[in-house]
């Protein structure tokens, strides 16, 4: 007869330490904290691999230089750090997440030299979205939030989510699943948590980078699938028009993949259901983890 496997408590690691969720600490006065001065990154396991792990520890060291700060774990260290995480909390099928702060401080907004950044990284296994929402798709709405199209800060994934809470709740009291933030020049930039694609007459279309926008891991997938499918794939603006009159409308991030949007203000999109080519990135995308990942 097979042992059964006692429950034990999910550890984490604290700047390079394990130690069990329940005596995890960082100071009152750290700055990620006090300021959400800081940056991180969500990342999927597949069966025990990570998903294009050092694109996201890029996109992260990018965040952190230019929020200067310095950490002194490199890729491969902060790899086996989560891989060991994820045998120790028995997550082949994990949620992760990598937080870095600037540490603690004086409780002053300055930046000091004398700061040690804070590295938290957790993992537990993956709960997937419903599945309804692939099945049948989501609903979103309009936030009022406006991002600024000239500021730097959308474009790096730091700790200060106000926005997206935002609109997440905005979306969430009218009776939606995703906020759609718009620029202040009246331009789609992507869901509240999520990059946008449209499919019209132009073909599959998503808001270019160097813009209000986060370059999603995922999002940069579909653009390398649609190629390899000889889609016609165009980084453009999409307005508020467009949006709401275009044949198909997805949703993309690390966490939900690939997810289609059937409704927007109340507005159906397309037919109401989620679209042949949703459903053909879709499936690539699926097939794309798998190759990357050796599952399946």
């Amino acid at each position: 007869m097979a042992k059964k496997r006692i429950k034990e408590e999910r550890c984490v690691v604290i700047n390079g330490k394990f130690c069990p969720e329940s005596k995890a600490v960082i100071s009152v006065f750290d700055k990620g904290f006090l300021y959400g001065d800081g940056a991180f990154e969500t990342m999927r396991g597949y069966g025990g691999r990570i998903f294009r792990f050092e694109e996201h520890y890029r996109r992260l060291s990018w965040a952190l230089e230019y929020l200067e700060i310095d950490i002194s774990y490199d890729s491969g260290e902060i790899r086996d750090l989560i891989r060991q995480l994820m045998k120790k909390n028995f997550a082949k099928d994990a949620y992760i997440r990598v937080t870095v702060t600037r540490g603690s401080g004086d409780g002053r907004i300055d930046i000091e030299d004398k700061s040690s950044p804070t590295v938290l990284i957790v993992v537990k296994p993956f709960t997937p979205y419903d599945k309804k929402f692939c099945r049948e798709g989501m609903t979103a709405r309009m936030s009022g939030i406006r991002r600024n199209d000239k500021s730097p800060v959308p474009q790096l994934k730091t700790l200060n989510y106000l926005e997206p809470i935002l609109a997440r709740r905005e979306a969430r009291e009218a009776g939606a699943d995703e906020g759609i933030l718009i620029d202040n020049q009246g331009r789609v930039m992507g869901g509240a948590v999520s990059n946008i694609f449209v499919v019209d007459d132009r073909g599959l279309v998503t808001p270019a980078e160097g813009y209000a926008i986060l370059s999603g891991i995922t999002r940069k997938a579909v653009l390398e699938i649609a190629k390899d499918m000889r889609m016609k794939a165009v980084e453009s603006h999409i307005s508020i028009d467009e949006l709401l009159s275009a044949k198909e409308v997805f949703i993309t991030n690390t966490l939900m993949e690939i997810m289609p949007v059937v409704e927007i203000d109340g507005k159906i999109i397309g037919n109401g259901k989620p679209g042949p080519t949703t459903k053909k990135i879709s499936k690539a995308y699926k097939e794309l983890v798998t190759k990357e990942t050796g599952t399946g």
